[in-house]
């Protein structure tokens, strides 16, 4: 009876925020209580709560996905020119959606109401998408899809002619590596990022045993900064079982120094197995974790705050030396001084002095 009620529960997907995408995870050490209330946030099936009537006993937390959490440091430039080509583009082939632009206020009008803005927000993506955008990122996710299930040993369907050949290079190129783990959600808990890792696996003749983690890359685009700081946050994040919302841990050791990104351009016929420097790629996270926390920083600051804290301030900001700043912590402590601000400064100016130092 309770194996019964407890697969009546059971998850087949994560939930997700329908519009930024980012996992609903339950907190390492909170117990799911299943019962028949929904969630309003995450839509578990949960035990009713009188103090949170919506929530009911469910605790769950927004987790950032991880390619949104890495993306904080990425170059966005040709990315933004290419979303506005596409959009010219199909602005250009769509007439409905020039009419429908057409009947909403623009940025600079200080009329404009929020459905004029969700209206050009729409209008946008239709004509991204008519420009080939959702065709080509189509083709993608079902090679992906495809690889999943030849990894896993199911059965085929009838592939059309076109992408047979990109089937049997992926084959060829992962015959000598046996995987542990197929499309495996992960989270990391500090920092509340989750994700999906393509792959964890090892290649047989490897004699250190060790796992290691490898994503499959169907595009064009070879960004080698994001691509390693994607497999460095999943290298050190853990198994998450989607099902009974728990964590686990892995079959082995995993490799936070080497990682795989395995290229499979649609339509080809070519698969190469490429290694990337994951270890430097969890450097770049570090930084993206200063930059995160920068973004929640609050700037403005009331006037009694600036008034005692400005030469402080100004003194944390202009340190010269790692002494220096030490030196400031250890007094303005002592004066009872030492507030948020202060200390966000001179991590802040500790961190730059080292950047420079290794720099040089």
């Amino acid at each position: 009876m309770i194996a019964a009620e407890q697969q009546r529960h059971q998850q087949v997907e994560i939930p997700r925020h329908p519009k930024y995408g980012g996992p609903y995870i339950i907190p390492p050490g909170v117990k799911p209580t299943h019962g028949n209330h929904r969630c309003d946030t995450c839509g578990r099936m949960v035990e009713p709560d009188n103090r949170h009537p919506k929530k009911g006993k469910c605790r769950c937390i927004y987790y950032k996905r991880t390619t949104k959490w890495i993306d904080v440091i990425q170059d966005e430039f040709l990315l933004k020119r290419w979303m506005g080509r596409n959009i010219a583009w199909g602005m250009g082939q769509r007439e409905d959606l020039q009419l429908s632009a057409a009947t909403c206020r623009p940025d600079i009008d200080p009329l404009q109401t929020k459905e004029d803005k969700d209206t050009l927000n729409d209008v946008a993506w239709a004509a991204s998408k008519w420009a080939g955008d959702d065709w080509k990122a189509g083709i993608g996710t079902s090679e992906h899809k495809l690889t999943h299930m030849m990894d896993r040993g199911e059965t085929l369907g009838v592939i059309p002619e076109r992408w047979r050949d990109d089937l049997k290079a992926y084959a060829e190129a992962t015959k000598d590596i046996e995987w542990v783990a197929i499309e495996q959600f992960r989270v990391h808990d500090q920092l509340k990022v989750g994700g999906t890792v393509d792959r964890i696996g090892y290649k047989r003749n490897r004699r250190d045993g060790k796992l290691q983690v490898y994503d499959v890359k169907t595009g064009s685009d070879w960004n080698e900064c994001g691509f390693a700081m994607q497999l460095a946050m999943y290298a050190h994040m853990i198994p998450y079982i989607v099902a009974t919302d728990t964590r686990s841990v892995d079959p082995g050791v995993i490799d936070l120094n080497l990682g795989y990104v395995i290229k499979l351009p649609e339509g080809q016929g070519v698969c190469k197995i490429e290694p990337i420097h994951i270890g430097l790629g969890w450097g770049a996270c570090k930084v993206a974790m200063d930059v995160w926390k920068l973004r929640k920083q609050k700037f403005f600051m009331p006037e009694n705050e600036i008034r005692k804290g400005r030469t402080l301030l100004d003194m944390a900001r202009t340190a010269g030396t790692l002494t220096e700043c030490k030196l400031l912590w250890r007094n303005s402590k002592a004066m009872g001084e030492l507030t948020d601000d202060v200390k966000q400064a001179l991590t802040t100016r500790a961190n730059e002095l080292q950047y420079d130092a290794v720099a040089k």
